[in-house]
């Protein structure tokens, strides 16, 4: 049944939908529906911690605990070039994926360019190996076959991804992958997705998958703040159990079990000490993304300022 209803909701992307929604007159009155569903979460939940808003002087208090935390030496500053960003959106066109309209699309599409810049996918030839890692229905690794052929595979633990042939269904912290037989993995937006131990347990399946003498990981975004901080969903804040030394927040936007909020202390002691014990090397890269949308306006902790960039 489910592998039915899934091919049935592949049949119709969400433009379909509203375009026939339209067409019925029923898409405003179902705008206005959600709205108001909206506005009464927010009443119920008001009372609750929200996640920490980023402002300019939080970035600047976490840039400066990074450097502290790891040494300038280990800070990649980068610029995303407005025109190399729209070269890549006309070589690779997401807007079947994602809505442009979106108010996250920009950010959203510049994790990919990240990626592919840092991995030096655009050299990458045939031989070269890439996985994107927690895939979902991504359809990346599909056209970087398409526009370089590159050796791409998507990797997801659901199989929902419209890589086809060019999937793996796995866990990513325990993949059937051989040892040192990846040039080049990426994840974008679910690191901080993975609860308990599973982020630790993710580089080091990463360490171990990829090759030595030039192999990288590239791992967008990555959330920090001031405090160590998890976020659970509406449906999830009242028995999803917190680490105990971190603060509890309930977010509205989506109703996501387990987010992950690193501050300097947790993330080298979760991330950064699980890849000297690998045997990776590190920068922390801080991204000016010029007039690019990075942080979104409505839900400002959700945003690319901070990425993690491993390798051999």
């Amino acid at each position: 049944m489910k592998r039915v209803q899934e091919r049935e909701r592949k049949k119709m992307d969400k433009f379909e939908i509203v375009k026939l929604l339209k067409q019925f007159k029923i898409y405003n009155p179902l705008r206005r529906c959600f709205a108001a569903f909206a506005q009464i979460d927010r009443a119920r939940f008001s009372k609750l911690p929200s996640p920490p808003v980023i402002t300019s002087d939080s970035l600047k208090a976490i840039e400066e605990e990074i450097e502290l935390l790891v040494g300038r030496d280990y800070v990649i500053r980068y610029k995303i070039l407005r025109n190399e960003f729209e070269q890549f959106k006309k070589k690779f066109d997401f807007s079947s994926q994602y809505d442009p309209k979106w108010s996250r699309y920009e950010r959203k599409i510049a994790e990919y360019f990240l990626a592919y810049t840092f991995l030096g996918l655009e050299q990458a030839g045939k031989d070269y190996k890439y996985i994107d890692c927690a895939s979902a229905g991504s359809t990346w690794a599909s056209m970087l076959r398409k526009e370089h052929g590159i050796d791409a595979w998507s990797l997801d633990l659901t199989g929902s991804s419209n890589a086809k042939e060019h999937f793996i269904q796995a866990d990513a912290t325990n993949t059937p992958l051989d040892d040192n037989s990846a040039d080049g993995l990426s994840i974008q937006s679910a690191l901080e997705l993975f609860s308990g131990d599973t982020d630790i347990r993710f580089i080091k399946e990463c360490a171990r998958i990829l090759r030595g003498g030039g192999g990288r990981i590239f791992v967008s975004p990555l959330y920090l703040n001031t405090a160590y901080c998890n976020v659970f969903g509406k449906s999830y804040f009242k028995n999803g159990e917190k680490e105990a030394d971190s603060k509890k927040y309930v977010r509205l936007d989506y109703n996501i079990p387990f987010t992950r909020i690193y501050d300097a202390k947790h993330l080298d002691q979760r991330i950064l000490s699980a890849a000297r014990e690998c045997g990776l090397k590190y920068k922390i890269v801080i991204v000016d993304g010029e007039d690019l949308r990075l942080i979104d306006r409505m839900d400002s902790f959700i945003y690319l300022h901070f990425c993690i960039f491993f390798y051999k």
